[in-house]
C-alpha cells in the first residue's frame, strides 16, 4: 500500500494540473503492483479521473478514515 497524496492542485493558485499530466502520474502507478490511497491534495477531480483507470487500486482517505486489511 502507498498512503500520500499526489498535490494535483494549488490552493493558493486554484490551478490544477492538465490531464495529460494527471494520465502520465496514472501511467506510472499503473506500473507498480501496488494499492494507492490519497487524500485532499490530489483534488477530487484528478481523483475521479485516476479512479476510473484505476479502479479499486485507487482509493480516497479522509479525516477519520480507516485501512483494514
Amino acid at each position: 500500500m502507498v498512503v500520500g497524496g499526489f498535490h494535483l492542485y494549488n490552493p493558493p493558485t486554484r490551478k490544477y494540473e492538465s490531464d495529460e499530466i494527471i494520465d502520465s502520474v496514472v501511467a506510472s502507478l499503473k506500473q507498480k503492483d501496488s494499492i494507492y490511497y490519497t487524500c485532499h491534495c490530489t483534488d477530487p477531480k484528478a481523483y475521479k479521473r485516476m479512479k476510473a483507470v484505476m479502479g479499486d487500486k485507487m482509493n480516497y482517505l479522509s479525516t477519520g478514515s480507516e485501512i483494514e486489511r
